[in-house]
């Protein structure tokens, strides 16, 4: 399994310290040789933050590697899906045992989850814009 994860993408913007780069994600089923035919293929474009230094030659239209670690993806995703499940199922399973009332429950547990959510995008916006964030590799040749 390789160390990152990368994907090739064009620089837009540069600032000091900033960088923003537009990226090309594909669908797993972008690759196939028929899925111009099922038309269950997906691109789309996405912007990405890159903060930090970039290596020399790098400017606005260059084509250049973005890396981020496989230990920031699952890091992301414990974060932004496991803890949430986790918290929702242990609500849910705790209120409707307490109340006996699965409709009051569930909207408890939702609005829980929109609070989780809302704390954890204001309390933790600065730390995971650092820590979970692409770095430029290098400039594609």
């Amino acid at each position: 399994m390789s160390e990152y994860i990368e994907h090739s993408g064009v620089v837009v913007e540069m600032n000091e310290g900033h960088t923003v780069v537009r990226i090309l994600q594909n669908s797993a089923c972008s690759g196939c040789s028929v899925a111009q035919l099922c038309k269950r293929s997906e691109s789309q474009e996405k912007l990405v933050d890159v903060y930090g230094s970039v290596p020399p030659g790098v400017e606005v239209g260059s084509s250049v590697l973005l890396a981020g670690t496989v230990q920031q993806s699952l890091r992301a995703v414990l974060w932004a899906y496991v803890f949430p499940l986790v918290l929702l199922v242990a609500a849910l399973v705790l209120l409707v045992s307490l109340t006996g009332n699965e409709s009051l429950s569930a909207l408890v547990v939702l609005a829980l989850m929109a609070i989780y959510y809302f704390v954890l995008g204001k309390t933790m916006r600065n730390r995971f814009s650092r820590e979970l964030s692409f770095r430029i590799l290098n400039t594609k040749q």
